[in-house]
C-alpha cells in the first residue's frame, strides 16, 4: 500500500478509542480499576501503545488532524482502513463517492483478547433537579430503553441497541441483514466494555487526550508520555479520595 501511495490506516484526531482497547487487551488499563492501583506504565501498556505508536512513526497510520475524523480520507481513497465510531456510518453512508465500495469489521484481536471500548453521549439526572424534573428525566430514560425506541434509535444513528432484548428482535436481525455495515458494532458487543466510574474521571480522561497528542503532535515517545500519565492519574485518584 505505501508503495501505492496508500496508508494502510486512518486514525480520527485522536485515538483514544483504540488505543483504551490495546491496553485493556494487554490486561492493563488506563483507568485505575476499583482497587485505585493504575498501571499505565507497566510493560504491557507500553508495548500495546507501541502497535499504534510505532505505526504512525513509519507512516503506515496516520490520524485525522484538522479533518477530525479519519473518515474523510479514508472517502478520499487515501487509506486503505479506517477505524471510528458506529455512529459515524451514517454519515459516511451519505457521503461516500460514486465508485467506492466499503465494509465494516470488528477490531481485530491483541494477544489472543478482545476488547472494544462502548461509550456515546450520556444522558444523566442530576440530583439538584426538581422533582418534577426528575420525573420527567427518569420518564424519558424508561423510553429510550423500550425496546421499539431503542431499535428505532439504533438503525437511524448507528448506535447500538441499549437492551438485549432489541438485539435479538426479529425487525432488528431483518436490519442487520439489509444493512451489512451495522453488523459490525453489534458483533463487538459480546467483547466491549465501559471505563470505570469514579470520582476525577472526566480529568483523568482530560489527562489521557493530553498524552495522546503529545504522541502525536510532539512525537513523545511512550516511554516518556505513559509514566507521566501515570503521574498524573495518581494525583487524580488521590485528590479525589
Amino acid at each position: 500500500m505505501k508503495a501505492k501511495g496508500i496508508t494502510t490506516i486512518a486514525f480520527d484526531q485522536s485515538y483514544d478509542a483504540e488505543l483504551d482497547g490495546l491496553v485493556r487487551q494487554s490486561g492493563a488499563s488506563f483507568f485505575p480499576h476499583p482497587n485505585n492501583k493504575v498501571n499505565i506504565a507497566s510493560k504491557r501498556a507500553l508495548a500495546a501503545t507501541h502497535i499504534i505508536w510505532d505505526m504512525l512513526q513509519n507512516g503506515t497510520a496516520v490520524t485525522a488532524g484538522t479533518d477530525g475524523y479519519g473518515s474523510t480520507k479514508f472517502l478520499a481513497g487515501k487509506t486503505l482502513f479506517y477505524s471510528g465510531s458506529s455512529a459515524g456510518i451514517s454519515t459516511m453512508l451519505a457521503s461516500t463517492p460514486k465508485g467506492i465500495h466499503w465494509r465494516t469489521a470488528p477490531l481485530p484481536s491483541y494477544q489472543g483478547k478482545r476488547a472494544t471500548t462502548i461509550a456515546g453521549s450520556d444522558i444523566v439526572m442530576f440530583k439538584s433537579a426538581s422533582t418534577a424534573q426528575r420525573k420527567g428525566g427518569a420518564a424519558f430514560v424508561k423510553f429510550l430503553l423500550n425496546k421499539k425506541q431503542t431499535i428505532y434509535w439504533a438503525e437511524k444513528t448507528g448506535y447500538v441497541p441499549l437492551v438485549k432484548s432489541a438485539q435479538t428482535d426479529k425487525g432488528y436481525q431483518q436490519y442487520l441483514a439489509k444493512n451489512p455495515t451495522a453488523k459490525a458494532a453489534e458483533q463487538s458487543l459480546s467483547f466491549g466494555f465501559q471505563d470505570p466510574a469514579f470520582l476525577g474521571y472526566n480529568q483523568a480522561r482530560l489527562a489521557m487526550l493530553k498524552a495522546i497528542s503529545e504522541m502525536t503532535a510532539n512525537h513523545v515517545t511512550p516511554e516518556k508520555a505513559l509514566p507521566a500519565l501515570q503521574t498524573q492519574m495518581e494525583q487524580i485518584v488521590k485528590s479525589a479520595q
